[in-house]
């Protein structure tokens, strides 16, 4: 029989992951997946197709190596600078480091998404394995401690990290998900949900609204509860933006000519004496590049005004945004 417990990659393959329950003679675990394509911006999925993979237990690993040169927060103590208290970021001898609150140079590395699975069966495995929340949590901080990460990507169990930092000899820094576009596309209505992230109409955000920016700021207030947390890593704003070359056009083609993002791409145009018969690759580029500038000075903003201690982390990238330049 077949058990399709629902786990959605987002690695490099981009399938979805259903695991079997069944190993095969060469002790290898067989998967199902779709494979996910995608032609002129329409994404289609194949039909389930067998994959055979590893777990872990199927490699001959060796213990991870104990250091005598990494300090709490898993950062080399042969590297330091200057200490703020806070997590940031450093450029030293050319290299781009992650500086820990005590001011030691060393690497972010995180796993997403730590937390109880909510389905009846993980709830039914979750009382006999670890019977509370508090257990869970110790058996897991020590997972992630004794094999070298050293902190909570988004989507974790924020409240029971906390918990665990309170006490643990080597705590675990986290991120907090703000979801300013997502949250406010839902209040203002117009979105859908997509697979892993929020759709907007033509694939244009709402950057441009005046109302988003006095939501970004009501929502900020809520991090002064976060801003003196040492553990905390930083802040990212949303998931899965559609920063992409085609943001010129797709607010040009907004059925309504009365929408600000419509409004701001015509001006935006205007201001440059460009023709839409005309728009370039460079013009294209350029105006995504005032997409995201847009976004990130209002985000950025409203998170420093209520919380001048931490990094703000920005829209986790998922596609091809991350090779435009601009």
């Amino acid at each position: 029989m077949i058990s399709r417990g629902r786990i959605a990659s987002y690695l490099f393959f981009s399938i979805l992951i259903l695991p079997f329950s069944v190993k095969s003679a060469t002790d290898s675990m067989f998967v199902e997946a779709k494979v996910r394509s995608k032609i002129n911006d329409v994404i289609s999925y194949s039909k389930w197709r067998k994959f055979s993979t590893k777990t872990v237990n199927d490699f001959n690993l060796k213990s991870p190596v104990k250091s005598n040169q990494i300090n709490l927060y898993g950062s080399n103590i042969n590297l330091r600078t200057k200490a703020t208290g806070f997590f940031r970021t450093e450029k030293i001898n050319g290299k781009w480091w992650t500086i820990d609150p005590d001011g030691y140079a060393g690497l972010n590395i995180a796993v997403n998404s730590i937390d109880q699975g909510k389905s009846d069966r993980n709830m039914n495995s979750f009382k006999s394995v670890f019977g509370n929340e508090k257990e869970w949590i110790e058996k897991t901080g020590r997972i992630l401690v004794d094999n070298g990460f050293n902190s909570a990507g988004s989507w974790s169990n924020i409240s029971a990290i906390q918990i665990w930092n309170k006490t643990a000899s080597k705590p675990i820094s986290y991120s907090v998900m703000l979801n300013f576009m997502s949250q406010y596309g839902s209040k203002r209505g117009g979105t859908h949900q997509e697979a892993g992230h929020k759709g907007y109409p033509n694939n244009t955000i709402f950057v441009f609204d005046p109302a988003f920016e006095k939501y970004c700021d009501q929502k900020a207030k809520e991090l002064l509860k976060y801003k003196d947390d040492k553990n905390l890593f930083g802040y990212f704003t949303d998931n899965e933006l559609p920063f992409n070359i085609k943001n010129l056009e797709n607010y040009l083609a907004l059925p309504d000519k009365n929408d600000f993002g419509y409004l701001a791409a015509k001006k935006w145009l205007e201001d440059r004496k460009i023709k839409e018969s005309a728009i370039s690759e460079k013009d294209k580029a350029d105006f995504l590049g005032y997409v995201a500038d847009t976004y990130f000075s209002i985000v950025t903003k409203s998170i420093h005004k209520y919380d001048p201690n931490h990094m703000c982390l920005g829209s986790r990238f998922y596609s091809s945004e991350k090779n435009v330049k601009e």
